[in-house]
């Protein structure tokens, strides 16, 4: 399987693990709930496992699933390690920056400060990844993310360094 479509896999396991529901699933990655089983069902046949158990009320790893899992977390952090590494032979290497934020904030923070930032910035990738605040700072400290931003209300984060940041 290609790097690309692992990363790929990576990001469907974690919408399927999110939503429990294959069609909700498939809906929040726009694309068709047959292709997600599918693509789930060519994996475990390549793989010759079950990888997420289906037959309890939420979706979970089986323990093959969560090695499999792993391995693609550690690919998705290599990825990020080779783009940065590379990035900097590039003529045309841009800085960039890679904020992490849960989906429901993304919607009405985002607009206040990314068109101004921009425009600002004009020669900054800006990319922007929503997730769940867990899995944000999970990518921080593996260095595929630069920011994340939550309501720190409801979350405690140890790990991480919690400035305020206020825009």
């Amino acid at each position: 399987m290609a790097l690309k479509d692992s990363l790929q896999v990576l990001q469907y396991i974690d919408t399927l693990l999110k939503y429990n529901n294959f069609t909700k699933a498939a809906k929040n990655l726009y694309i068709s709930q047959p292709y997600l089983i599918q693509t789930i069902k060519k994996v475990e046949q390549e793989l010759g496992v079950e990888i997420i158990n289906r037959h309890s009320t939420h979706f979970k790893l089986t323990e093959a699933g969560k090695i499999y899992y792993q391995y693609l977390e550690t690919l998705e952090a290599k990825e990020a390690d080779l783009q940065k590494r590379i990035a900097r032979f590039s003529r045309s290497a841009q800085p960039r920056i890679r904020l992490g934020i849960l989906a429901s904030l993304g919607t009405f923070l985002l607009p206040l400060f990314v068109p101004k930032f921009l425009i600002k910035h004009q020669n900054t990738r800006l990319n922007i990844e929503e997730d769940l605040p867990q899995i944000n700072e999970k990518r921080v400290i593996e260095g595929t993310l630069e920011f994340f931003y939550w309501t720190k209300c409801r979350y405690n984060f140890t790990r991480v360094n919690c400035p305020s940041l206020w825009f």
